[in-house]
């Protein structure tokens, strides 16, 4: 469903959202005290919820000519989310920002001045005093460390998707054909201006983190396969090393054995043990490369990486060019 249009504002927030009931009301309150004297445009991107989320939002468009809805018909997860965002915001900025409101609104001026200051095209906003367990941190502090040593980048601890892009920004994101988009990785990677802020991270409004370690765990491992090759190349390296010991390990034991036949004792634990080690680590090779091919796989086969089930905007839709296939 669409309504009247008009022209693009200064700022498209866009704010994905997934079983949110508890918190869109509020975060749009927030969000227009806190931008009153910019003309912005927010949207909500429901993504799949289950609860009453998106009639909430439904009302909330009806009501604020300024607020957009793109609704989702199954839930695809974080990132494609906002790519779905993404696809259908127009602004001279976009705010990315999570629907939990642990990226307060009020920042956003704050953002808009770093940019234009700075004359920045990004600006990062980095976590501090994070309320997460120990365990967690200690992930996202592992994640990384290892991130940026397997795949070059550069992404600071404490990053996170609460960032403001400008419109030529905007512009090139849309132009990539990404299939499990990654914009931490994506944005600092395009190698645009840019600055950063830091903001303590409140607790949530309401209601509890959908966000599961285990969804965490999964979006860590796709954003290494999708932007590093570096453990094909781990693998290759770790095979060769195996090789070699195995060819070094032979040669000893034929010396020891034509050395002292009589006195060794033919023993079936190092037999064991090699065929378990080579046979674990083809094991997890194989497996790792049937990833990149699966990966590979799904790029090819062109299917949308989501459905939208229900559009309210007043805005012009983005040129078609600028979406990606």
């Amino acid at each position: 469903m669409k309504v009247q249009e008009h022209d693009m504002p200064e700022v498209a927030i866009v704010v994905p959202v997934h079983n949110e009931a508890g918190n869109v009301r509020e975060l749009h309150a927030r969000t227009a005290a806190a931008c009153a004297t910019l003309d912005f445009a927010l949207f909500f991107v429901d993504d799949g919820s289950t609860d009453d989320t998106a009639a909430l939002c439904r009302e909330l468009a009806e009501s604020d000519p300024r607020v957009n809805l793109v609704s989702l018909v199954a839930n695809v997860g974080h990132q494609v989310a906002l790519h779905a965002g993404l696809a259908h915001a127009r602004g001279e900025y976009v705010i990315m920002m999570d629907g939990d409101l642990q990226h307060p609104p009020e920042l956003i001026p704050r953002m808009i001045e770093c940019a234009r200051r700075q004359r920045a095209d990004v600006v990062h906003m980095i976590k501090t005093g994070s309320k997460e367990g120990p365990f967690k941190r200690a992930f996202s502090f592992l994640f990384y460390r290892v991130f940026n040593a397997l795949t070059g980048s550069a992404l600071v601890p404490g990053a996170s998707d609460f960032r403001l892009i400008t419109r030529r920004v905007h512009r090139v994101l849309l132009s990539l054909v990404e299939r499990r988009p990654f914009y931490r990785a994506m944005i600092p990677a395009l190698r645009f201006p840019a600055c950063s802020l830091t903001f303590e991270v409140p607790p949530r409004f309401a209601g509890r983190s959908s966000y599961t370690f285990l969804k965490s765990m999964r979006l860590a491992v796709e954003a290494f396969l999708y932007h590093s090759t570096m453990p094909l190349h781990v693998m290759m390296v770790v095979g060769m090393i195996v090789a070699v010991s195995a060819f070094l390990y032979a040669l000893i034991s034929i010396g020891v054995r034509l050395a002292a036949a009589e006195r060794v004792v033919p023993g079936w634990a190092d037999v064991i043990v090699s065929i378990l080690i080579l046979g674990g680590l083809n094991l997890t090779f194989l497996g790792l490369i049937g990833k990149y091919i699966a990966l590979l796989i799904e790029h090819e086969k062109h299917r949308p990486t989501y459905i939208v089930d229900e559009e309210r905007s007043r805005l012009h839709a983005p040129q078609r060019e600028e979406i990606p296939v």
